[in-house]
Order: C-alpha cells, then structure tokens, then sequence
C-alpha cells in the first residue's frame, strides 16, 4: 500500500500537467504580476505558500498580513500558506480554500492546467473569480528567466488576462 502510495505521489508530481512546482501570479484586475506561489503536494492534498512577492515602488518590501481573518492576522506575507487541502477531482484540484491576503478574504478554491498555464478560481456562493497563473523557474533556475516567461505569456498565451498586462517596473528593462 504505501509503495502504491509512493508511486502514485512521483507520477503526479512528475507528470507534465502537474501543479507542483512554482508559480506567478499574475493579477486579474490588473494584469501585473504580483508573487510567486510555490505549490506542493503534502498527504495528497495541494498546499500553497507564498514564495516571492513583487512589491511596487514604494511598498513594503516583507509586509504583514493585517486583514487576514484567522491565526495568519500580522504574520509576514512572505512563506504564507495561501492554498490549503485542495482534493484532486479528476483533472480538477478543490474542496479547500484560497486566501487573498491584500484583501484578507477566504474563498472556496478550485484549480487546473490549461496548456502551460494554471487557471486558479476562488469563489464565494455563485460567484467566483478565476485568475491565470504561468510557470516560474525553479529557484536553481537563473533570476533572468522570469521576464522571458512574462514576455512568452503576453505573447502567445496571455488570452485569460486583460489586454493591458504588462510586466512589473523592474522588468520591462531586462526584455526590452
């Protein structure tokens, strides 16, 4: 059973539509990428943290959570579980919750692989909001990486977000 156990665990985590791995998010209501989220697959739940984030000119570079409702209330954004107990179902992960922490809110959350992108949903009753999250490089990958994978989004595969998306500040040198 556990060696069953094991294999099922590599193959999820090994195939070519896992959800494992790092993340950036990129913002649905304004295009911008905001952090990256590195997800894992723990007991056979998917969890969350925030790995990165991109502060904007001026902001606090390792802020707190103060709008969070629970035991994360003014704990550092930084390493915060966002994603938690997320149940596969099918080609679908869901039945757990999302955090946003700029808002402090708490949503029913469902994810899945889209091509090369991750379709991320947060929803409360019949309402819901879905954001397109695209694979970042893993932290043996060069810092260089990130922009050249904003730019390949915006290019071929950017059709889930807003027509302004742009890369953050820091970035637009690197491409340009």
């Amino acid at each position: 059973m556990l060696l069953q156990v094991f294999c099922l665990a590599l193959l999820i985590g090994i195939s070519g539509d896992s959800v494992v791995g790092l993340w950036q998010t990129i913002d649905d209501e304004t295009g911008e990428p905001k952090a990256i989220v590195e997800i894992d697959l723990r007991d056979g739940l998917l969890y969350g943290r925030i790995a990165r984030l991109y502060p904007e000119e001026g902001d606090d570079v390792d802020p707190l959570c103060d709008k969070c409702p629970d035991e994360r209330r003014d704990k550092p954004i930084i390493g915060m579980t966002i994603i938690d107990g997320l149940r596969r179902k099918g080609e679908r992960w869901g039945a757990g919750t999302i955090l946003d922490p700029e808002k402090g809110k708490l949503y029913a959350c469902q994810l899945w692989r889209e091509d090369e992108v991750l379709r991320v949903r947060g929803s409360v009753f019949i309402f819901h909001r879905t954001q397109t999250w695209i694979r970042a490089p893993s932290e043996d990958d060069s810092e260089e990486a990130l922009p050249a994978l904003a730019r390949i989004f915006h290019e071929g595969l950017g059709s889930g977000v807003k027509e302004g998306w742009s890369l953050a500040r820091r970035d637009r040198a690197a491409i340009a």
